[in-house]
């Protein structure tokens, strides 16, 4: 992920990467040489050395609070990779130490940015489908290999805060806070949640089903779904790709709105959606303000509702989601 972007930085002609810190010096000399910035074995002299206007936080998840909390006494603007942690626990720790130090803090919620959920949600705010009946879901993929990381549930979180977190998130930002959630799984001999099936119970008698799986059997591609259905029409968008996304230039995409006119085939722009969310975060950054697309307290509502599946799925119970009010 710091890979994916650096690359979108790279593009952006008022960006400048001026280093990067890795642990491995292999890596992280590999990475300089590419990027052309410098490259430190340790955030503190990488802090001491140079004065950023951001920090891009892309370490596995277990680590986003250490290195929040370091970052946000050096300096103003942290990026930080999705989840923004494990727990709700951790992440208001992340949050007071991010006010006390007067920082400010954006999350990577990619799927926010990606067109075809943009398309949605649009269509959903503008009435295209109606008064909406049923929401679906889904995210499959096989374990991811590049890290070995993912697989250990204390760094991840496993399939449930790595994988499925990318649904839960978006449709509670587009349908607002799930009253009641239930959710059914398999947990793996490593402890991980790596199989999981959840019901989201929403306002205005809106529900949704979202499956994620970061275990499928081998050679199988990664696969994501979002399928609404309204009253006036259902909009399906569907991707398929590498196991590990590694041609996702190559993915096969559809999106198509069924209604009663019949079946429209709807051609989405090729943006990379990761470098439009580090675009808005950089903007953000230049004009001094918050993120109107990716609140903090829009994440709030996105970790309660994970610990709620959370608890759903180890007490086979539905649950009722906390909700913590923190403003911005």
């Amino acid at each position: 992920m710091g890979r994916t972007h650096a690359e979108a930085y790279k593009e952006m002609q008022d960006v400048e990467l001026v280093a990067i810190m890795d642990k491995s010096e292999e890596k992280g000399r590999e990475f300089k040489d590419t990027f052309s910035c410098e490259y430190v074995s340790d955030f503190e002299e990488l802090l001491r050395n140079n004065k950023p206007d951001f920090i891009d936080i892309c370490l596995p998840t277990n680590f986003h609070e250490e290195y929040i909390v370091k970052a946000s006494k050096h300096v103003k603007n942290i990026i930080c990779e999705k989840p923004i942690s494990l727990s709700m626990e951790a992440f208001l720790r992340i949050l007071n130490a991010v006010r006390e130090n007067d920082a400010r803090l954006y999350v990577a919620q990619v799927l926010r940015f990606w067109q075809e959920y943009v398309l949605a949600k649009k269509m959903y705010e503008e009435g295209v489908l109606g008064d909406i009946r049923f929401v679906e879901a889904k995210r499959l993929s096989v374990l991811p290999v590049w890290s070995a990381w993912y697989k250990d549930v204390k760094s991840s979180g496993g399939g449930l805060f790595d994988l499925h977190l990318h649904d839960v998130d978006f449709l509670t930002y587009i349908f607002g806070r799930p009253e009641l959630v239930y959710a059914g799984g398999y947990k793996t001999g490593s402890g991980a949640w790596n199989f999981v099936s959840t019901s989201l119970n929403f306002k205005n008698d809106i529900f949704a089903s979202a499956q994620g799986i970061i275990e499928m059997s081998e050679n199988y591609p990664f696969t994501m779904k979002l399928c609404m259905v309204g009253d006036k029409a259902s909009l399906e968008y569907e991707m398929k790709a590498g196991k590990n996304l590694e041609n996702i230039d190559a993915a096969v995409r559809n999106t198509r709105l069924y209604s009663e006119k019949g079946i429209e085939s709807i051609d989405i722009k090729d943006e990379d959606a990761y470098k439009k969310e580090l675009e808005h975060f950089v903007s953000c950054i230049r004009e001094n303000r918050c993120s109107d697309i990716v609140s903090l307290q829009s994440v709030c509502d996105t970790m309660a509702v994970m610990e709620a599946i959370k608890k759903s799925l180890e007490t086979k119970k539905a649950i009722v989601p906390d909700y913590k009010n923190i403003g911005e």
